[in-house]
């Protein structure tokens, strides 16, 4: 194609690319124009300084139905929840990201609310989640999304009768969080995962968002 520069890579129309390249080809176009949506992850050394545990997604393609949204962002919240509780905390703050697919006009947002009880419970977690995405989404299609946990708390700082409502899935999530860890993310997955959108598996065969 004649690429032998940056500049060169910029100067094409995106469609082009996107032809081309499907949608590598929209990233490079805007990696060329200094656009990266990239997220950056703090380091193992600073586990026990951060302030909370958040993952987000960019998607492989344009998500239009509210069942193919619902399936990664519980997927996210799993994950969040799975690594808040590999540190031994519970959250107070669940925070909801989403980005428009259109790049020349953004559209999204960034919202966040406070829990009625700390948690690390998946399903208590996305509840909220869902409350967060359904008062703020525009119903046009999505191509990011992320979910937060923060305003973390020692786990053994929790008030003894919340954790003796909820032992049966404090101890479940535990051992779920065990098996997955020695035999890997998928040797344990929701049903919804199998169902159009879901990117469990796909991201289970790269590291830090790469194929390995």
């Amino acid at each position: 194609m004649g690429i032998r520069t940056i500049g060169h890579l910029a100067a094409l129309p995106k469609e082009d690319l996107k032809r081309r390249w499907g949608v590598n080809g929209e990233v490079l176009w805007l990696n060329a124009h200094g656009i990266d949506y990239s997220t950056i992850e703090p380091s193992e050394s600073a586990k026990d300084s951060r302030k909370g545990v958040g993952h987000s997604i960019t998607l492989p393609r344009d998500y239009r139905s509210k069942r193919e949204i619902e399936v990664v962002l519980l997927e996210i919240t799993e994950e969040v929840c799975r690594r808040t509780r590999a540190l031994g905390k519970v959250g107070q703050v669940v925070n909801v990201y989403c980005r428009g697919a259109d790049f020349e006009f953004p559209t999204g947002f960034s919202k966040q609310i406070k829990v009625s009880e700390p948690t690390a419970m998946t399903m208590d977690v996305y509840s909220y989640v869902q409350k967060l995405f359904y008062a703020n989404w525009d119903y046009r299609p999505v191509r990011a999304l992320g979910v937060r946990l923060s305003g973390l708390i020692d786990f053994k700082e929790i008030q003894l009768s919340l954790v003796d409502k909820k032992e049966k899935k404090i101890a479940l999530s535990k051992a779920m969080d065990s098996i997955r860890n020695r035999y890997g993310i998928t040797s344990l997955f929701r049903l919804s995962s199998l169902a159009q959108g879901g990117l469990l598996f796909d991201r289970a065969t790269k590291i830090g968002g790469h194929e390995a």
